[in-house]
């Protein structure tokens, strides 16, 4: 993978400043001076008000925009309207214009590799429902600037001491446990007497929430509204397959919560998840927590 390069992010309203994308990491912010309008490249066909005046017509509201060679990159949401933000990839030399494939996902940009290759970190919210997936990786590359962009989905994998929240359901039961080489896959079904919620609009998860007691070593993954069901075994799971990440696990119900403490190994540095469904007619919902010792190289 190459490089990250230097970008320009313009502000369209008040101001503009320099972004430096450094590799895997965050934007940092510099200062810079102002770009002057009749000024523009000899061979532009496309200026930056030709630009503004578009989205003004679309009754989109740019929030962002990265300047990148020759191209300029820019971030809008719709005006009014609850949706996911848009990036679209402007060639000022040629006047051509992509939408970059990020999906009903909110995204931010995390990298730009070069004009064919841009790098977003989705957060796991969405612009048209209330699903919460675990945050990921988006990357939008096409071969050369003939050809659309396509989108490819990565596991993003956060530091164990970092909290963080995904599903959105309620009044589910926990079924079942299954430890894998690298986590836990952890099965849900609807609570006796809310069937009708859990079947109705889209099958998930509960609310979720993980976090790391580092005095101890434990990573405590909080289901709300969650209780263990009936015929969930404790003492069949306890005796399944080992992990190289993490020694044991503990259960508690509280509060009308369901919390599954795992004591972690010290080679447990990272952690990723995943909600899926099972491929059966059920399609009952599951979330698949992983973890790793060190950092895979899409992130």
């Amino acid at each position: 993978m190459k490089r990250a390069r230097k970008l320009t992010c313009i502000g369209f309203i008040f101001s503009m400043v320099i972004i430096t994308f450094l590799p895997h990491g965050l934007a940092q912010p510099l200062p810079s001076p102002p770009l002057e309008k009749n000024n523009p490249p000899k061979t532009q066909k496309l200026s930056i008000e030709d630009i503004r005046k578009n989205y003004k017509e679309e009754r989109r509201k740019v929030t962002q925009a990265f300047s990148y060679e020759s191209y300029l990159l820019v971030e809008s949401k719709l005006i009014g309207i609850t949706a996911a933000n848009r990036f679209e990839l402007f060639n000022l030399e040629t006047g051509t214009r992509a939408i970059l494939p990020t999906s009903i996902f909110n995204v931010r940009l995390k990298e730009i590799i070069d004009e064919n290759d841009f790098v977003f970190f989705a957060d796991g919210t969405n612009g048209i429902d209330l699903q919460v997936f675990f945050p990921f990786i988006l990357e939008c590359q096409r071969n050369d600037a003939r050809e659309s962009f396509c989108a490819t989905h990565k596991p993003a994998y956060l530091p164990i001491g970092q909290d963080s929240s995904f599903g959105n359901k309620k009044n589910e039961v926990l079924l079942s446990i299954k430890v894998t080489l690298e986590g836990v896959e952890i099965l849900f079904g609807p609570m006796k007497g809310k069937e009708g919620e859990f079947w109705a609009d889209y099958f998930s998860i509960p609310v979720a929430h993980t976090t790391y007691v580092a005095e101890k070593g434990q990573f405590i993954i909080t289901f709300v509204s969650t209780r263990l069901d009936e015929s969930f075994s404790k003492d069949l799971l306890r005796s399944g397959p080992g992990n190289d990440h993490f020694s044991s696990f503990e259960f508690e119900e509280t509060e009308g919560n369901c919390r599954i403490i795992l004591n972690l190994n010290e080679k447990a540095k990272y952690f990723t998840g995943e909600i899926k469904s099972l491929k059966s007619a059920t399609m009952l919902p599951y979330v698949v927590i992983s973890f790793a010792e060190e950092l895979p190289d899409s992130n």
